[in-house]
């Protein structure tokens, strides 16, 4: 059987986090001003074009977070902490289902398939990771 150190999961996994802390720059810098034009072209209201621009900051805000915690949980498993394999599988399952949701709903957005191969590049590793029980700090 193939034997892959933490180590190279561990880089793995901090890729994937630096790819979705990438995307949160692109979807605020990029997709905030074409947000913004295509509210201003369809005549959007003043409280629901305020309300989407919160909305919009946030959901980057949280894609940064996300992306953070990524680069943490690949971090962490060089240290061989504890919690971490929960973690990676955790966070990897919640972007992969989100990509496949958005992916495949009935008004598909078919650039949601970046998060199907970020939330991967979590998850797989995380299932191959080692059982030991390090410390928890």
């Amino acid at each position: 059987m193939l034997k892959i150190r933490n180590t190279t999961l561990a880089a793995i996994i901090l890729i994937g986090g630096m790819m979705l802390f990438l995307a949160s720059m692109a979807h605020y810098f990029i997709g905030f001003r074409i947000i913004r034009e295509a509210m201003s072209n369809d005549g959007t209201g003043p409280e629901v074009s305020e309300l989407l621009n919160i909305i919009w900051i946030f959901s980057s805000v949280a894609m940064a977070l996300l992306g953070i915690w990524g680069m943490f949980i690949g971090i962490s498993i060089r240290k061989n902490l504890r919690y971490t394999k929960k973690q990676a599988l955790s966070l990897g399952s919640g972007i992969t289902l989100f990509g496949i949701y958005g992916f495949s709903s009935p008004f598909p957005n078919l650039h949601l398939g970046i998060f199907i191969v970020i939330g991967l590049f979590i998850l797989v590793p995380g299932l191959f990771l080692s059982k030991k029980q390090g410390p928890y700090h």
